[in-house]
C-alpha cells in the first residue's frame, strides 16, 4: 500500500499477518492523503476492509489523475503508474 501525503511525501506500507518481519495488520491513512494498493508478486488473493470517519460520501469521492499525482509526488511516480488506469 502507498500513501502520497498533502506535504508531496509518501509512504509504503506492507500489509499482513507476519508483523516480526515489519507487516501491519492495519494501517490508519490520514483524511486528504491519496492512498492505493495491490497485491505483492505472486499474492493470489487479499481481504480488504475500510472504515471511514465521518461517513463516505460519493459527492465527496475524488479519483486521482495520474498526471497531477506524479507531479505533486514525483518520488512516488512508480507507484503511481502501477496503480493507474489512465496511465
Amino acid at each position: 500500500m502507498v500513501t502520497l501525503a498533502p506535504d508531496g511525501s509518501h509512504e509504503v506500507t506492507i500489509l499482513g499477518a507476519d508483523i516480526l518481519a515489519g507487516q501491519r495488520v492495519q494501517h490508519v491513512v490520514p483524511g486528504g492523503t491519496w492512498q492505493g494498493a495491490r497485491l505483492r508478486a505472486g499474492g493470489r488473493y487479499a481481504l480488504l476492509g475500510t472504515t471511514m470517519a465521518p461517513g463516505f460520501s460519493y459527492a465527496e469521492y475524488e479519483s486521482g489523475v495520474a498526471t497531477i499525482l506524479v507531479a505533486s509526488h514525483p518520488a512516488a511516480r512508480e507507484w503511481i503508474d502501477a496503480l493507474s488506469r489512465d496511465r
